[in-house]
């Protein structure tokens, strides 16, 4: 495969990830860890509630489970998603309330992920304001 081809491809899980993210939990974490490598691991940010390095398909769970567990309504906005080759740069706003404050949450946020034989090996989420996400979420 060419690199824009490629491209293409990754892009295209990416977005298949943020097209199923509504979905119920459950199928939701099924397709998640049926689409990510073995070796995969998302790096939060350490000042987050839910921050660390969480890896396997099984961390990517548990790493959704616990943003799922701060927010309700979660959702996305003006999502725009860019690839070359085997990164791909998502970039958009992440929305839903706290279930701690009852706050809105309205957080910017970059999200690079890397991938490898067509699967993302790591997804590095870079927020905002990491201090206004835990202020939401009444961690402050």
């Amino acid at each position: 495969m060419s690199t824009s081809d490629v491209a293409a491809a990754n892009k295209a899980v990416v977005e298949a990830f943020f097209n199923t993210a509504d979905a119920n939990l459950e199928d939701f974490m099924t397709r998640l860890t049926k689409t990510v490598d073995p070796d995969f691991v998302v790096h939060q940010a350490a000042g987050l509630p839910w921050g660390g390095d969480h890896k396997g398909p099984d961390g990517f769970v548990h790493v959704q489970e616990l943003i799922r567990g701060e927010l309700l309504d979660l959702g996305v906005a003006d999502l725009e998603i860019w690839a070359d080759g085997d990164v791909v740069i998502s970039k958009f706003r992440l929305l839903g309330t706290s279930k701690t404050t009852g706050k809105k949450y309205d957080v910017p946020q970059v999200e690079i992920w890397r991938f490898r034989d067509g699967k993302p090996v790591s997804l590095t989420p870079f927020y905002y304001d990491t201090h206004e996400v835990r202020n939401l979420v009444g961690q402050a």
